[in-house]
């Protein structure tokens, strides 16, 4: 009878856990290929911004970014007065950058 009670405790510990898991992963699972995941603007400006200057520097921009030409051409074009430092309204106010073949075509096929 002890056993049989021991096994039976024992199967809901697994079965919680099992549960847990699976609803962590779940929760935490990355998004399908082609899809985004967004974070706000503010929070992720506030990370980037290490120095908390509440400007980004071109270093604090780079530092991370899986690749350096790139962040560094659109921190240029992010940057709109040109002062070598990005604010949080041109952070909030810059496009994402088109990639190829994701224009709008015209009548010609011109982008």
């Amino acid at each position: 009878m002890a056993c049989f009670i021991l096994c039976m405790k024992l199967n809901k510990l697994i079965i919680v856990g099992l549960a847990t898991a699976t609803l962590s992963a779940c929760v935490s699972a990355k998004p399908e290929k082609g899809e985004k995941r967004e974070r706000p603007p503010k929070r992720e400006f506030a990370e980037i911004d290490t120095d908390g200057s509440g400007e980004l520097s071109l270093e604090e921009f780079i530092k991370g970014a899986p690749n350096e030409e790139k962040a560094t051409k659109r921190f240029g074009h992010m940057d709109a007065d040109s002062n070598g430092s990005v604010t949080q309204e041109e952070f909030d106010s810059a496009k994402p950058p088109k990639g190829k073949g994701k224009g709008k075509k015209g009548p010609k096929g011109d982008e």
